[in-house]
Formats: structure tokens, C-alpha cells, sequence
């Protein structure tokens, strides 16, 4: 379980570069938000799933910092795979073991890291988009 609360450690290099300084729009409207940034995955990751589902990047985004930004992109996604797969597995073995309450945690943390992982796609193609 907690190599997938690592998945939030996916968007932390992002956003901070990305000059992202609140969501708490977006951590009151989500779903599961009791408060503001309540979400388990934390305040940065958020933010990765407000410009995605806004489909736009903050106005304070510079062309100048996309490299990086597509770097840490490129990184995040890579480290979700992997925590993805090993969550796949372990899902599997909950299910294996008769323990369905795990099997059901661990599952619903999966479908938010896949959910992550395609935010972070479309990130990546408003900043493509942008600075070409």
C-alpha cells in the first residue's frame, strides 16, 4: 500500500515546476474531497488533474521551462507504470488470499494512479500544443 501513496511523489516535481501555487478549487470540487486538499494523493496532484481537466495550462506557464517540464513528465509516467504493475499484482494476490476488502482498496487506488497517469498525458500535450 504504500509503494501507491508513492504515486503522488508522480506529480510533486511537475507542478512545483510548473509554478502551480493552489488548488483548492479543485480539491473542494473533487469527489472525494471532505475539505480542501483532503485528496489522498495530495494538493500537487490535484492541480495536474484541474489544468487537465480545464485543458489549459496557468497563465504563469513559460515555454522556457518545458523541457524540464516534459522531463519530469516522461519520469512520473514511468514510475506510474511500474507502481501500477506491482499494484496489479498485489491486487491479484489480495484476490488469491480470499482478502476482497484489500483486493477492493488496492483496486480503487489503481484506477486513481491510471486516472493520474492520463492527466499527466494531456499535461503533456497542452504544453506540446503551447510551445511546440
Amino acid at each position: 500500500m504504500k509503494k501507491i501513496t508513492a504515486l503522488a511523489m508522480a506529480g510533486t516535481a511537475l507542478v512545483s515546476s510548473m509554478a502551480i501555487t493552489s488548488a483548492a478549487g479543485a480539491a473542494t470540487n473533487h469527489p472525494g474531497a471532505k475539505a480542501a486538499h483532503a485528496h489522498h494523493l495530495g494538493r500537487r496532484v490535484l492541480a495536474v488533474e484541474s489544468i487537465a481537466q480545464s485543458g489549459a495550462l496557468p497563465t504563469s506557464f513559460s515555454c522556457a521551462k518545458a523541457p524540464v517540464v516534459q522531463a519530469h513528465l516522461s519520469a512520473a509516467s514511468a514510475r506510474l507504470t511500474t507502481r501500477l504493475a506491482e499494484a496489479g499484482s498485489k491486487e491479484q494476490a489480495a484476490i488469491s488470499a480470499g482478502n476482497t476488502a484489500k483486493a477492493a482498496r488496492i483496486a480503487f487506488r489503481v484506477q486513481e494512479g491510471n486516472v493520474l497517469k492520463s492527466d499527466l498525458s494531456k499535461v503533456g500535450v497542452l504544453i506540446t500544443a503551447k510551445c511546440g
